[in-house]
């Protein structure tokens, strides 16, 4: 059984991302966690510079053990101004440095991860 990791990015508690993702997955077994709780910061791009990335002192790391445990991954993130959510956004920007942190096999793990996306949308009422 693939084992299924759900990246909530909304800044809601039970909000629409979150129930959406409830009925998408009801009855199958996931690991979800809320990127709110957790501290990234932002990323600070030193892919060009000779001695590369900083050590950052954060929780992004958790994270990415996390992802490089399990085989499909479901981004779920509300729309704000047209893209995905700021929690998400810094999230996704930090991959950068995994991608030249030494530490994971990051780019190699990713190719064999099945990857969805779960973005809910709501019309206006009236």
């Amino acid at each position: 059984m693939a084992k299924i990791l759900v990246l909530n990015g909304s800044s809601r508690e039970n909000g629409n991302t979150e129930q959406l993702t409830d009925v998408i997955l009801e009855g199958v077994s996931s690991t979800r966690i809320n990127i709110r709780d957790f501290l990234i910061q932002p990323i600070v791009d030193k892919r060009h510079d000779p001695e590369g990335f900083t050590t950052v002192a954060d929780d992004y790391d958790q994270i990415i053990e996390l992802v490089l445990q399990h085989d499909v991954l479901i981004f779920a993130t509300p729309i704000y101004w047209y893209g995905m959510s700021g929690h998400m956004k810094q999230f996704i920007d930090r991959w950068s440095q995994s991608l030249r942190d030494t530490r994971f096999s990051f780019k190699e793990e990713m190719k064999k991860k099945k990857a969805f996306v779960n973005y809910p949308t709501a019309k206006a009422v009236g």
